[in-house]
């Protein structure tokens, strides 16, 4: 503030006030005291720390702690010596137990490591798609889960995509005779030999066995109790199930001259013509083309679903079985058993010129009656 003339005070004055000395008034004007002002944004207060030299901070190593080492456990001679017998032999039973527990989770792993290395190379190349194929034709409403299904790949073309094909489709898969290496195709084992699969269906309490031959273009079908099916009657129940699905095309199934009568009779239960043809899945599609029909069969295993596949195929023949189980809701068993087979020999005759059936006189009349 500017100075008024002869405006002074005095100490002791009334006002209050000190005088301030001489010099001290001046014409500077007033200089406000620096207050340090807050940064607005946290980029800026960043800016305005002072800098900090990086100092290496040396800090001691922690020591690992180290777990007590566990007790060891007396060995079984070691009680023996104590005279404590009955302790001794439960000792050794749970180091049995102890060494079957390991060995079952060191064979699970390595079954494991196998599966994952097999599905990958079952995808690789051609595999993949026919894998695709053959899944397409299950039902897309239907899944395997919850089923326990033994395979014999017979050492042969399906050991690879049989697994991945019923593991992908939820299945709990069991598979054996999957090792092949070149010369133990088809021995005894596969639709050849189904007694081996039947045994460890059994054992193992599964719902359903399936055994392939060497090309998979055969199937067996094995049931929960281990029993093997009557190749008519498996032929017989699809029939009958494509029926009532309204998925027999032409009202007729192809079978061979080999097929019991029983398998005519079931059909004709259901209002479903059976067509015989010569031994040999060709016949039988050709004659399966001829009456416009999608079905049909031998008793050996070889199953046509033209729908799906123009000549035989076990792996979808099988997962045709299988959407026949879950559908129905009942066990293989009892559904097979809905066709019992009536006695039946074959034997094979020698015979010094082999005439066309037809020709013979009098057979046509024998077969009418």
């Amino acid at each position: 503030p500017e100075q008024r003339p002869n405006d002074t005070t005095t100490a002791g004055s009334d006002s209050g006030h000190y005088s301030l000395p001489p010099g001290d008034i001046t014409d500077k004007p007033p200089v406000a005291a620096s207050v340090p002002q807050q940064a607005s944004t946290p980029a800026q207060r960043q800016e305005e720390k002072p800098a900090q030299e990086d100092k290496p901070v040396q800090t001691k190593p922690r020591e690992p702690q180290r777990k007590p080492e566990p007790e060891a456990k007396p060995t079984p001679e070691q009680i023996l010596e104590s005279g404590n017998v009955e302790r001794a032999r439960e000792q050794v039973r749970r180091q049995r137990r102890e060494a079957e527990a390991k060995a079952a989770r060191e064979a699970e792993a390595k079954a494991a490591e196998q599966r994952a290395q097999r599905n990958a190379e079952a995808h690789s190349g051609g595999n993949g798609r026919y894998i695709v194929q053959i899944k397409n034709s299950f039902p897309k409403n239907l899944s395997l889960h919850g089923l326990r299904v033994v395979l014999d790949v017979a050492n042969g073309a399906a050991y690879k995509v049989a697994p991945t094909i019923f593991s992908e489709l939820g299945a709990e898969t069991i598979v054996i005779n999957d090792e092949p290496n070149g010369s133990n195709i088809n021995l005894n084992c596969g639709a050849l030999y189904p007694q081996n699969l039947a045994s460890e269906v059994a054992r193992l309490r599964a719902d359903l066995g399936f055994a392939f031959d060497g090309d998979a273009d055969r199937l067996v079908v094995v049931d929960e109790r281990g029993e093997v099916a009557n190749g008519d009657s498996l032929l017989g129940v699809m029939a009958a199930f494509l029926q009532e699905n309204k998925a027999l095309k032409g009202g007729a199934v192809v079978a061979t001259v080999m097929s019991n009568a029983a398998l005519e009779d079931y059909l004709k239960s259901h209002k479903i013509k059976l067509l015989r043809a010569n031994v040999g899945d060709k016949y039988v599609l050709e004659k399966m083309k001829e009456n416009g029909t999608n079905f049909g069969g031998e008793q050996s295993g070889h199953i046509i679903f033209s729908d799906y596949a123009k000549t035989g195929d076990g792996l979808v023949a099988a997962l045709q079985f299988a959407a026949l189980v879950l559908k129905k809701g009942k066990k293989a068993s009892e559904i097979l058993s809905e066709i019992k087979p009536y006695p039946q020999i074959l034997l094979n005759l020698k015979i010094t010129e082999k005439k066309p059936l037809e020709s013979i006189a009098g057979l046509k009349e024998l077969e009418a009656s």
